[in-house]
Order: structure tokens, then sequence, then C-alpha cells
């Protein structure tokens, strides 16, 4: 049997708390764990009213109160997130040899910029998310001296 080939950068989405190859069914039920039984059934009704039309999807991105929770809630999408974070980080890396700045537009909890800044320390990155929550957890647990995370709707305003 081959040996699987380490992948850091999966891993390091993995530290995070994505999770790969998981069915819905498995995230639901680690889902509802995590929030318990109430909060749970708060959420299923928020997914309800989002695919209703009668709230925005924004409010299901401020839903989660922990990073847990909230890269959880992306793992039923962690394979195209990670594919690409990869294809992004491929194509920018080359040009981070010498200083830059970078600035990441919809980062949710910071896992490419954190990346990219841990490898690439005389860059400076900028992480961007209109959810206020997600860029607390990611000023939260990814601080480095070379990265920060600002609530933006880019669409919408200007930094606040």
């Amino acid at each position: 049997m081959a040996k699987r080939r380490r992948d850091p950068f999966r891993e390091h989405f993995i530290s995070l708390g994505f999770h790969f190859n998981w069915t819905n069914a498995r995230i639901e039920r680690e889902l509802e764990l995590l929030m318990g039984r109430s909060r749970y059934e708060q959420y299923l009704d928020l997914c309800d009213a989002v695919h209703a039309g009668r709230v925005p999807i924004s409010c299901l991105y401020e839903f989660p109160t922990t990073m847990r929770e909230a890269n959880l809630l992306m793992s039923g999408q962690a394979a195209i997130v990670l594919s690409a974070a990869r294809w992004l980080a491929d194509r920018v890396s080359p040009r981070l040899a010498q200083s830059a700045n970078v600035i990441e537009l919809g980062c949710w909890t910071g896992a490419l910029s954190s990346w990219l800044a841990k490898a690439h320390p005389r860059s400076g990155f900028v992480g961007v998310d209109r959810a206020k929550n997600v860029i607390s957890f990611a000023d939260a647990n990814l601080a480095l001296g070379n990265l920060r995370f600002i609530v933006c709707d880019y669409l919408r305003q200007g930094p606040r």
C-alpha cells in the first residue's frame, strides 16, 4: 500500500477546523454536537429562511460563534475552498520573494492569508471579510506580525 504523501497546505486548513471528505450528514451531526440541540435548531431555521429568500445569506455567515463552527460549516465545500486557495497561493507566492503587500477579499477565517503570511514573513497581508465574527476568530487565532484582518463588505463600502 502506497504511503500518502504529506500535504502541509491541506494540513494547515485541517488545523484550523476544515474537514475533508466528510459527508453532509456527518458535518450536520458534528454541528449539532458542537452547537447543542437548541442552537442547532436555530441554525436549521436560519438555513430554511435563507433558502426561502426571507433573509440574506450573510445572516448564515454571521451565525457561527467559534472558528471551529465557522470552518465546520464551510467543510461541505472544503475541497473547493482548498483547491481555489492552492491555485491562488501557487500564483501569488512567486511574486512574494521580495517584500509585497497582499489583500485577500472574502478571507473567511483567514486560512489562506495565514498560510501565505507564515511562508512570506517579509510581505504584508490583509484578510478582508464582511462577517464580523469570522474576522474576530481570525484575529484571535492567527496573530502574526505581517497579517491583519479587517471587516469590510467591499461591494458596498470601505473598511470599518
